[in-house]
């Protein structure tokens, strides 16, 4: 992965944190001034990258929107801990 994708998914990821909700793909096209071809992709290979790692928190993304969320696989230890 090169560094300038690398630091666009950083990004992406930190604004998707700190929303908590999902965000609209046009905002983050605008904020990151960015094609929403551009924020659609960089959206897609994120969420591909999230799901082969199998890491706790995946990407969500619909048409219209991309949210963090939790990894379902891991909803026992979520319930054990609330």
């Amino acid at each position: 992965m090169e560094s300038t994708d690398r630091t666009l998914f950083n990004t992406i990821e930190c604004m998707l944190f700190v929303a908590g909700d999902p965000v609209p793909v046009t905002e983050i096209a605008r904020v990151l001034d960015l094609s929403l071809a551009v924020a659609k992709g960089a959206l897609g290979e994120m969420e591909q990258i999230y799901k082969a790692e199998g890491r706790g928190i995946q990407l969500l993304v619909t048409a219209d929107t991309a949210q963090l969320v939790s990894n379902r696989d891991y909803t026992s230890a979520v319930k054990d801990l609330l």
